[in-house]
């Protein structure tokens, strides 16, 4: 049979055995966390960015289809001639919903911000 002194040395010597190991696991768990962290920030950021890309193009092409209805001839002639029955209002509203659905609203304003045409009101 095994002394007291010895069964002390055997579990302290197990114990000793087992920190390193007890700490390499820390370790890697620790590692592991940060890299997950890292690799999900890292996706987050790239998906953000797919969306800017995203949204600025949609953007540029928002953009050159109103400056090409800007130079709608039947827009033009409307308003130099203050007569809108030329088809304005029609090219006006299918461009509304062509783009952006009946729930959103276009107008065209004068200078003092007084809607000339709407698709809601015809001319006001």
């Amino acid at each position: 049979m095994k002394t007291k002194s010895q069964l002390t040395l055997i579990y302290t010597l197990t114990c000793l055995a087992l920190l390193p190991l007890i700490l390499l696991s820390a370790y890697y768990i620790y590692q592991s966390r940060e890299s997950s962290i890292q690799e999900k920030t890292k996706k987050i950021h790239e998906i953000a960015k797919s969306k800017q890309v995203t949204l600025e193009n949609h953007l540029n092409n928002y953009i050159k289809s109103m400056n090409s209805f800007a130079r709608s001839e039947i827009i033009i002639d409307a308003l130099k001639n203050n007569n809108f029955e030329n088809g304005s209002y029609n090219a006006i509203k299918e461009f509304q919903e062509e783009m952006w659905g009946a729930s959103h609203h276009i107008f065209i304003a004068d200078p003092q911000g007084h809607i000339v045409l709407s698709p809601h009101q015809k001319k006001i």
